[in-house]
């Protein structure tokens, strides 16, 4: 990893990726390398001098520049030469930087959904999550879906609200988000159709795994939005037989954490698996394989990645009927389910997912996220930015 330093005479004609360190930043580096080699500069953004990413394999790409430095300087001295910045996450520290950067520029948020959905999704709990987060955080964030439209009130005179103003792009992991975000705080984003990673980039070279196993997977992370707990309820009156209770808590809130943890082991003994630690894409393949049904109790977007791979192992996908991303994939013509209609009877006739019904959402995943779709979408990225003049329009 380099600090930044370039001239401008490369910099007008390359794009600017301000990234975070997230194991999603690989997929995009990879993708965008292989439509425009070399044209590309990603930038970490931190407080610090000696700032090492974790997470981030493509290190020998990355650039490190400091916020407040001389290099930082001379980055936001250059924005205007960039064909297109790609935000990637909208954090404080790239907030920070879309507020220092010159308003002409064309700025691309690369969304990814819990960098605004508290905003604009006012009923993210069940009511036992609730519960959970009113004991853990307190009245202000359990009363929050009732005070939210005041913060959307509010939010154009704060820095946030400014910074989301001067972006022009957004790319969302679904497009009904992209219709939700400009209706509920009044912009005009233009579409930009992204996505980080495709079916075989998640496979590697194992795309024709199938399911090892009769477990039951519930929610994507440590994060209150997976009503664990809700779920959890609703398999108090289903004979589990042999099937184990997997539960990934690798990242995310560490009290929440525990607290899933106690209330998982005393309900379901020794038929519960915690992931509590962090483990490489093939072994955590390899961990959603032996789970046939997948239940993914959030009302906001969330958990794609995880969706998408159990779907291709062929497994029962169960959702919540409140959930945008339901719908969205039912729309699609996806054969996924619902929490509420279709989880028990299925869990207790102990039913599979025929195999006209495997075939036809790997055929829907191979056309909307396999590796030529992914790369399709990245090049329609590239061309469009090398045919766009920057304008404040």
């Amino acid at each position: 990893m380099a600090k930044f330093s370039q001239s401008k005479q490369e910099i007008s004609q390359m794009f600017l990726h301000i990234v975070g360190d997230e194991k999603f930043i690989d997929f995009a580096i990879e993708q965008f390398e292989e439509e425009a080699n070399g044209q590309n500069k990603f930038v970490i953004l931190s407080e610090h001098e000696s700032f090492q990413p974790q997470f981030i394999r493509n290190l020998n790409l990355i650039h490190h520049c400091r916020l407040g430095s001389e290099e930082y300087n001379e980055l936001l001295k250059e924005a205007t030469s960039f064909k297109a910045i790609f935000i990637h996450y909208l954090d404080e520290p790239k907030i920070r930087f879309i507020n220092d950067c010159p308003t002409f520029v064309n700025l691309v948020w690369m969304f990814w959904g819990q960098d605004a959905q508290k905003l604009y999704v006012d009923h993210a709990y069940l009511p036992r999550t609730r519960r959970l987060v009113k004991k853990m955080y307190g009245w202000n964030e359990y009363l929050w879906p009732y005070t939210n439209w005041i913060r959307r009130l509010y939010l154009p005179f704060t820095t946030r609200g400014k910074v989301m103003a001067k972006i022009k792009f957004c790319a969302p992991v679904i497009r009904e988000e992209l219709d939700l975000v400009n209706r509920k705080f009044s912009l005009k984003y233009k579409y930009i159709d992204f996505n980080y990673g495709s079916i075989e980039s998640n496979f590697k070279g194992n795309e024709n795994q199938r399911l090892t196993g009769n477990n039951i997977l519930i929610g994507n992370s440590s994060t209150s939005a997976s009503n664990h707990k809700d779920a959890f309820e609703l398999l108090k009156s289903v004979d589990l037989k042999d099937k184990k209770i997997i539960v990934p808590l690798s990242y995310g809130n560490e009290t929440y954490r525990d607290l899933i943890v106690k209330a998982g082991q005393s309900m379901f003994s020794n038929s519960f698996i915690p992931i509590t630690d962090f483990v490489p894409l093939s072994e955590y393949n390899d961990i959603l394989g032996t789970c046939k049904y997948v239940i993914m109790n959030h009302l906001r977007q969330q958990a794609l990645g995880n969706i998408q791979i159990s779907l291709w192992r062929g497994a029962m996908v169960f959702m919540n009927d409140f959930s945008i991303l339901y719908k969205s994939l039912k729309n699609q013509g996806y054969v996924v389910f619902s929490i509420q209609k279709d989880l028990i009877r299925h869990l207790q006739k102990n039913e599979n997912l025929t195999e006209d019904n495997i075939d036809n959402n790997r055929q829907l995943l191979l056309q909307n996220y396999g590796k030529r779709a992914i790369q399709a979408k990245t090049k329609a990225i590239i061309d469009f930015f090398n045919n766009q003049s920057i304008s404040n329009g």
